[in-house]
């Protein structure tokens, strides 16, 4: 009776770990702006480390991820991200952008999972200078 109850406890936290480590594996753990001194009409990238379990990259029912901006007048843009390389466990996105506003700008990243968020970042923000372009 007693080996029965600690095997069925045992058995519970091992499925209960199981369930965490999965939860936990899908998530945004890195993101950065690659060129700092982004300027108006040019473009803005920002590279994303991902560990997540996936099939297919490719495959926006399986994995997807999108960059939410808010611009200086307030105007919301929703950015798909791309995958660029890595396994089915740590890989590399990107997102890319050409602001139209001088400003600051806020945003933040979203990790879906089988079409349901899976993770999302803490909103940043950076600025952007005006330019000579356009």
């Amino acid at each position: 009776m007693i080996k029965e109850r600690i095997i069925k406890g045992l058995c519970t936290i091992g499925f209960m770990l199981a369930v965490i480590s999965l939860k936990a594996q899908n998530k945004i753990t890195a993101f950065s702006l690659e060129n700092r001194n982004a300027k108006q009409y040019e473009k803005a990238e920002w590279r994303i480390d991902v560990t997540a379990d996936f099939d297919n990259p490719y495959l926006q029912e399986d994995i997807s991820m999108d960059m939410e901006l808010k611009s200086p007048s307030g105007k919301q843009l929703v950015l798909p991200c791309y995958y660029e390389s890595g396994t089915n466990k740590k890989s590399t996105w990107k997102a890319r952008f050409m602001a139209q506003e001088k400003g600051k700008y806020t945003y933040t990243f979203h990790l879906k999972k089988n079409e349901k968020l899976a993770f999302s970042t803490a909103t940043k923000t950076f600025n952007i200078t005006g330019s000579k372009n356009k």
